[in-house]
């Protein structure tokens, strides 16, 4: 099965190259008995019962590797069961916020509780900045990090929508403050062109640090997200700016020196997230970024190779399925089949690494099965025991957009659920992923990224990179 695997890429680079690589080419798989069909379905173990079942199975992983204090177990090694050294503030921050999407798609109480303890923990650590401004800190380390603020926004932006109505205003409260300050550290570090410095002194609030692809795309997806979902139209100047400059910097300029650039990899799933929060969201004078998240998703497939990395991809799916949604908003059918296909066996597969999951791969049903404290985390490859929260934080995201756009309920799922009747309670949230409906962009061709002109789908795409130490961040 594996030789037909790579007789499969091999067609379909070849395909590429002649400018095929879009609609029904996307499709072909490889066939048990060796010849070459198109299939409906792409995934074909993958069904919304694995999604749910995996969901449920890292959200306790999530919840179990939290500590007392808050924060969490960063690696974890499930076949020795043991608890490996190690810590990075911003995937820290990263877990604070995967919980949230978590809870914006199904709300549990138990979720709530260790968001607010994960809240409490980056509060404790965290320094007010002379107007008011919220500089998180984080234990034994000197300097704060753009990641890990824009991420803990990120955090209380879905939180906060996905508790509204549901939790006692004098509980949400606390944290809609705690967001606003954080949202003013976010522009208080911002450099002249309209991104931001990567680091900063939690004390004082001094920036530093040149702009790098991971903090700028995190920073403009919580302002993007702030503003679309919880009012905040004063950033619509700020991200104006930003989105170009993101774009210019590390997408067009990034380009232009390697077609496959790790700057962009770095930048990719979230620009491609916060073009499609522009495009989508109530401004017109930004739908002209959903050219981007399509041709940002043709660069992932075409020239980054994404099925073909032997690290985690999850983090990937995160913006190959936002394009997905795009795509079918815009009726462009051909992009639309071509990313669902990819996003089914790229899930299909890495489901698979997921310890006691529902569609274990060989090497984890011969080690299964984990104890209570590794079930549910998600291997960074095929064969490695270690669970590192970020790379669970990545997929389970992935698997929530999944069970919306791939294979949602029948009859569909709302993309806004309303509160509850009758005041606060728990009950079902709003879809993930930050999405509501609204005016879909105007039609457009999508060419290389950033450069806002037309091609058919699979072609002329032109970066990538690879993961640092394989994930999202």
């Amino acid at each position: 099965m594996r030789r037909s695997h790579e007789a499969r890429r091999k067609v379909l680079r070849g395909l590429g190259a002649l400018g095929l690589a879009g609609g029904a080419a996307a499709l072909l798989l490889p066939y048990r008995k060796g010849g070459w069909f198109v299939r409906e379905v792409c995934g074909e173990a993958l069904s919304r019962a694995a999604l749910e079942e995996s969901l449920q199975l890292g959200t306790e992983f999530l919840l179990a590797q939290q500590k007392p204090a808050g924060n969490f177990v960063y690696e974890y090694d499930w076949v020795a069961r043991q608890e490996r050294p190690g810590d990075s503030q911003v995937r820290q921050a990263g877990a604070a916020w995967g919980l949230a999407l978590i809870y914006l798609y199904r709300p549990d109480p138990k979720v709530a509780a260790a968001l607010e303890r994960a809240f409490g923990f980056f509060a404790k650590h965290a320094r007010k900045g002379p107007k008011g401004e919220l500089f998180p800190g984080y234990p034994r380390e000197p300097r704060g990090s753009l990641g890990t603020l824009a991420l803990l926004t990120l955090a209380h932006v879905d939180f906060v929508r996905a508790a509204k109505g549901r939790l006692p205003d004098e509980r949400l409260a606390p944290h809609r403050q705690r967001l606003d300050a954080l949202a003013a550290a976010l522009l208080a570090i911002r450099t002249p062109e309209g991104l931001f410095h990567s680091e900063f002194d939690p004390a004082t609030g001094a920036p530093a640090g040149d702009p790098n692809p991971y903090g700028d795309g995190e920073a403009l997806l919580a302002l993007a997200k702030l503003a679309r979902y919880l009012g905040r139209d004063d950033l619509k100047p700020a991200l104006a700016a930003g989105a170009e400059a993101a774009l210019t910097r590390h997408v067009r300029r990034a380009l232009e020196k390697d077609r496959d650039s790790d700057e962009t990899k770095g930048f990719y799933q979230w620009g491609s997230m916060t073009f499609y929060e522009l495009a989508t969201g109530p401004w017109p004078e930004f739908a002209r970024y959903g050219d981007e998240v399509l041709s940002l998703a043709d660069w992932m497939l075409d020239v980054h190779h994404v099925l073909e990395k032997p690290r985690n991809t999850g983090y990937a799916f995160e913006g190959i399925l936002h394009a997905l949604d795009l795509a079918r908003r815009r009726g462009d059918k051909a992009r639309a089949d071509r990313y669902r296909c990819v996003a089914e066996q790229g899930l299909e597969r890495l489901t698979g690494w997921q310890a006691g999951g529902p569609l274990p791969n060989g090497y984890v049903r011969d080690h299964g099965p984990p104890d209570p404290k590794g079930r549910g985390g998600v291997q960074n490859e095929r064969a490695d025991p270690v669970l590192r929260i970020d790379v669970t934080q990545h997929q389970m995201h992935a698997v929530c957009l999944a069970l919306r756009w791939l294979y949602p309920p029948p009859g569909g799922e709302p993309p806004v659920p309303p509160p509850p009747p009758g005041g606060p309670g728990e009950a079902a949230a709003p879809a993930p992923g930050g999405q509501g409906e609204a005016a879909a962009p105007a039609p457009g061709g999508q060419g290389a990224p950033g450069a806002g002109s037309s091609a058919a789908p699979g072609a002329g795409a032109s970066s990538g990179g690879r993961p640092p130490a394989g994930g999202g961040r």
